[in-house]
C-alpha cells in the first residue's frame, strides 16, 4: 500500500511540475506576443517631405515643402492633393490656388501610362480668370508630377471630363508638367 501511495505521489508531483512549467511557458509566449503587438502599435508612421505648389501675388507658382505621413508614391497621390486643398502653411505672400470648398472626389493612377486622374467637386470651377485657372491647374499637375512615375494628369469634375475650369486651359487631354509658371522664371 505504501508503494502505491508513493507511486501516486510521484505521479501527482510530476503532473504538477509539468503543468506549472507548461503554464509558465504559455504565459511567456503570451507576454512575448503582447510585447510584439505593442511594439507595432506604437511605431509611428514614416514621415516624408514632399513639394506642393501654391501661387504668389505676382502670378507664379512657388514650391512649398510639406511633411506627410507615409511614403509618397503615385498610388497615394491623393494625399498631396488633399494637402493642396488644405492650403499653404506659409506666412508670406503665398496664395491658396484651389478654390475654397473644393473636394477631391476620386484619385486614380495608371502605372502603365503614368497617368494620374483627379476628380474634383464642381467648386474647382471657382478658379477665376486666366491666372487663377493656370495656377490651380499647374499647382495640381506640378505637385503630382513630383511623384515618381506620374507623367501626366487628367482632370475630371464630378466624374466627367471637362474642357476647362474657367475657359482658359484645355483640359480635354492629360496635362504635362510645365515649369514656365515657376517663381523666378523670366520666360513667362
Amino acid at each position: 500500500m505504501k508503494k502505491i501511495l508513493a507511486i501516486l505521489l510521484v505521479i501527482f508531483l510530476t503532473a504538477s511540475v509539468v503543468g506549472c512549467s507548461s503554464k509558465e511557458g504559455n504565459e511567456e509566449d503570451n507576454s512575448n506576443a503582447k510585447e510584439e503587438l505593442n511594439i507595432e502599435e506604437i511605431q509611428e508612421p514614416e514621415e516624408n517631405v514632399v513639394a506642393l505648389y501654391f501661387g504668389t501675388e505676382d502670378g507664379y507658382l512657388r514650391k512649398e515643402p510639406r511633411t506627410i505621413s507615409g511614403v509618397p508614391s503615385a498610388e497615394n497621390g491623393q494625399v498631396l492633393i488633399e494637402e493642396l486643398i488644405k492650403g499653404s502653411k506659409s506666412q508670406d505672400d503665398t496664395l491658396n490656388v484651389i478654390p475654397e470648398g473644393t473636394k477631391l472626389l476620386a484619385y486614380k493612377f495608371d502605372a502603365e501610362t503614368g497617368l494620374a486622374t483627379v476628380d474634383f467637386s464642381e467648386n474647382i470651377h471657382g478658379a477665376v480668370g486666366s491666372m487663377g485657372e493656370i495656377l490651380a491647374v499647374y499647382a495640381v499637375v506640378n505637385t503630382l508630377t513630383e511623384l515618381p512615375d506620374v507623367k501626366k494628369v487628367q482632370f475630371l469634375v464630378e466624374g466627367k471630363e471637362v474642357e476647362s475650369l474657367s475657359g482658359h486651359i484645355y483640359l480635354g487631354e492629360p496635362i504635362e508638367r510645365d515649369l514656365q509658371f515657376m517663381e523666378g522664371n523670366m520666360l513667362k
